[in-house]
Order: structure tokens, then C-alpha cells, then sequence
């Protein structure tokens, strides 16, 4: 409900892991991208999973609506998707061993791994994607000030502070590292 609430004017600008992708780019305008993420899949710790080919035949939690879906259908079509509403809820079912891994953002699962020694991570990045802002088509004053305010942001040194202030020490590199476009994956 984001982006109808932006183009009929109830909010001005969306800044929350706003992914960018084709689809949205028709209907929205975007600032530059400002950080990126990924996917990973959470499987329990004595699984035997090594690599995201190791689903193939296997059950695997998603949440529903979510981009995971489409990559596991393209690139794993024999797994099974148990889509589920909410995070908690696909922790629980992978706990409860219902499904052999949980596919979700990284940034999600990874504080799940540090905090649940009963799980881990594959440590397979894929569905690599960027975050953006969203704009209102046609307000290109608007974009360039949000893209001048993440640049004096990001040079101030202002984000790293404010992730060293509200992201848990072990978790803030990875952070950091997320919001430097270069240290995407390159594939």
C-alpha cells in the first residue's frame, strides 16, 4: 500500500526498503540507490544443505508476496513453497521442522542466525537487488534533494553513526557494508 499512499499524495516519499525494480520504475520515480540486498535461506544447523541446488525436491518457507517466490519458481522449480504471512511464523515452522529452509532478505535473517544457535544461514547470496527511494513521477526537484541528502548523509559519516547507534555491534559492519553499493555481490 506504499506506493498507491505516494501517488495519491498521503505521503511524499518512501524511504523504507524500497526495492528497485522495472515494474515499480513505471509508476514511481526513484532516487539513486542508496544501499543494496540480498537473499539468503535459513536452514537448521545440522542440515545438510550446502547450496541453493540442495533444495531441489525440498520444502521451503516463504513469505507470501515476496521476490523469493519467483526465484525459487525460476531456479528451483522442484522445491516446494510453503508461503506464510509472517516472519515469526516461518521461524517457527522451520523450527518445528516443516519445511527444510526459510528463504528471506538477508538483512532479516541474518540478526535470526547470530540470535538462534538452533539455525544458520546457507551463506548463498542470491536475488541480489537495490533500495531507493520513492517519488512521486515528474518531481525531479524533489529527487534531486532526497539524492543530495543521502550523499551528505552517507559522506557525513551520518549513516554508519546512526547504524553503530541502532544496530546491534556484531550486526553493524554488515550494515555498513549494505549501504556501500560497491561491496554488492557481482553476480
Amino acid at each position: 500500500n506504499r506506493i498507491p499512499s505516494l501517488q495519491g499524495g498521503k505521503i511524499d516519499l518512501i524511504i523504507a526498503t524500497l526495492g528497485v525494480s522495472a515494474e515499480r520504475a513505471q509508476v514511481i520515480d526513484f532516487s539513486e540507490n542508496y544501499a543494496w540486498g540480498g537473499s539468503d535461506v535459513l536452514v537448521p544447523k545440522d542440515s545438510p544443505i550446502k547450496d541453493l541446488k540442495d533444495f531441489a525436491g525440498k520444502n521451503v518457507i516463504v513469505m507470501k508476496g515476496a521476490w523469493q517466490i519467483g526465484w525459487f519458481e525460476k531456479n528451483v522449480p522442484s522445491a516446494t513453497l510453503l508461503k506464510l504471512d509472517g516472519i515469526s511464523d516461518g521461524l517457527q515452522a522451520l523450527l518445528q521442522k516443516r519445511a527444510d529452509g526459510f528463504a528471506h532478505d538477508l538483512d532479516v535473517l541474518r540478526p535470526i542466525a547470530k540470535k538462534n544457535s538452533d539455525v544458520k544461514l546457507v551463506g548463498e547470496i542470491y536475488q541480489l537487488g537495490y533500495r531507493a527511494a520513492g517519488i512521486r513521477k515528474g518531481e525531479k526537484d524533489w529527487v534531486d534533494y532526497v539524492n543530495a541528502a543521502i550523499s551528505k548523509a552517507k559522506n557525513a559519516g551520518l549513516v554508519a553513526t546512526w547504524i553503530k547507534e541502532h544496530v546491534e555491534a556484531d550486526l553493524q559492519q554488515a550494515v555498513i557494508d549494505s549501504w556501500d553499493i560497491s561491496k554488492a555481490p557481482k553476480s
